[in-house]
């Protein structure tokens, strides 16, 4: 049956896994778009934060592009990963999705846990890096409605005929990439996104069986 249970435990349970990535635990928090993935992310760093330890967050949104969306294992792995496998800072340019170019310098130093979340966070390429995989569970209907709804509140209604071509042609990518990828069959743990039970949102989640 569904559980409630909170950031803060998870917390600790993530700081008791080995570092994955030098000293750092790799985090994945995958899902379909919309699913909550970067608010349950920014959550679960918040508690990690809180339990006394270094945290930083990546958004795989920020190494994609129009171009590819899932073409930024290269980015991560190589500019990321591999410095902080060697105790180093790692560099990144995040992507601009009005602008269409990577221009904003991010860095992303040795931490105790590095929470990574994006559509594929938790693809099998990363395996050897990553210390847990978090699925978070919606169906494709309801996560679509809100992602779209989301980026509409944030760029505008007079963008909405955009926005919804660019949902449309990110849905079936997105449903070829998961159909092959199916990381909710490795996840460490499956998280339901649209629960109806009673819970506080800011500081726990459901846990699905």
């Amino acid at each position: 049956m569904p559980a409630v249970e909170t950031f803060g435990a998870l917390a600790a349970r993530l700081l008791l896994l080995d570092p994955s990535v030098g000293l750092t635990r790799l985090v994945a928090v995958d899902g379909r778009a919309g699913s909550g993935k970067t608010s349950f992310a920014e959550r679960l760093a918040s508690a990690v934060w809180v339990a006394g330890a270094a945290v930083a967050t990546l958004h795989t949104d920020d190494l994609a592009s129009h171009t590819d969306f899932y073409a930024w294992v290269p980015a991560l792995v190589g500019d990321v990963l591999e410095p902080l496998r060697a105790g180093r800072t790692g560099v990144y340019f995040a992507y601009d999705w009005v602008a269409r170019r990577a221009e904003t310098r991010v860095e992303v130093p040795p931490v105790d846990v590095l929470v990574v979340d994006g559509v594929g966070a938790g693809r099998r390429e990363l395996t050897a890096y990553l210390a847990y995989t978090i699925w978070m569970e919606m169906s494709p209907q309801v996560a679509f409605a809100r992602g779209l709804q989301r980026d509409i509140a944030e760029y505008g209604e007079e963008l909405r005929p955009q926005l919804v071509t660019f949902w449309d042609d990110w849905g079936r990518a997105q449903a070829n990439f998961l159909s092959d990828q199916r990381t909710w069959q490795r996840a460490d743990l499956l998280v339901d996104g649209d629960s109806l039970v009673h819970h506080d949102p800011k500081g726990e989640y459901v846990r699905l069986p």
